[in-house]
């Protein structure tokens, strides 16, 4: 086949937006590259950030851990069985799977891949981080995924929601979550989920894992497509303010939602 592999490479150590300021990326400063040329020829964009730096509320314990963590995820190879955790190692997937697809089609394509990362909150107790995951790399549809971690800010384990709440409070926390789930896709209380289009059987209640965040909404809980619903019905973002959740979280942690915003609170 007479077309080239065409690949551009934007690689984005930028910056990070935290809610105490922007947190500029450690090490290196933007890399743009390219291998031959986007037009005409198939062409992939790419898109990658660097670590975001962690603020000083972050223990040099919980740092090393949160940056292993951060790297897991940010630079998770596509689909290969791989240890190697680079952006130089997604760039070889794409340019393979670039080559793959010249041979077996004519068509040409519009690619692109773009992973972010950033700190959403941190303070002395807690740290939250977001990461990323969006693009069109052939198939019947595009992807888009957003992943929230949260730490403890002097060990670096991460947390579950249910690390965050008191044990007598956890039936009126899924309550809450429940509730603010409904809110975000214009859900009616008499109608079940599972009729709404979910796969949350009558009775069942939300899972809650991981995936969620401290951030200037209060405590967010991420479901990206085909967690809870088809592709079609897209991600819920569901957002929990801090006057709700903070009677309901352990006393240890009351200071960071009591009477303030999450975002007064890294100040």
């Amino acid at each position: 086949m007479a077309i080239g592999v065409r690949l551009v490479l934007l690689v984005m150590l930028g910056f990070v937006a935290g809610c105490s300021g922007v947190l500029k990326g450690a090490g290196f400063g933007p890399i743009k590259t390219s291998v031959g040329s986007c037009s005409p020829d198939p062409c992939i964009a790419v898109d990658i950030a660097g670590i975001p730096q962690l603020p000083k509320t972050v223990s040099p314990v919980a740092k090393t851990l949160i940056e292993s963590e951060l790297r897991r995820v940010l630079y998770a190879p596509l689909d290969v069985d791989t240890n190697e955790l680079s952006r130089e190692s997604i760039i070889r997937e794409l340019n393979e799977r670039l080559q793959e697809y010249e041979v077996a089609s004519d068509t040409s394509v519009d690619w692109s891949l773009t992973r972010t990362a950033s700190v959403l909150f941190s303070d002395a107790k807690i740290t939250s981080c977001e990461v990323t995951n969006e693009g069109y790399l052939g198939g019947a549809h595009g992807f888009n995924e957003r992943t929230l971690m949260t730490f403890d800010s002097e060990s670096g384990q991460r947390l579950g929601v249910h690390d965050l709440v008191s044990e007598q409070s956890q039936q009126m926390f899924n309550k809450i979550v429940e509730a603010e789930f409904r809110r975000a896709r214009s859900i009616s209380s008499g109608q079940t989920l599972q009729d709404a289009g979910f796969f949350i059987l009558p009775g069942q209640e939300l899972p809650l894992g991981e995936n969620f965040a401290l951030s200037s909404s209060g405590l967010e809980i991420q479901y990206n497509p085909y967690e809870v619903a088809p592709y079609s019905m897209g991600e819920t973002r569901v957002r929990v303010p801090p006057e709700a959740i903070a009677p309901l979280v352990k006393a240890e942690l009351q200071e960071v939602f009591r009477g303030k915003s999450v975002s007064e609170v890294t100040r």
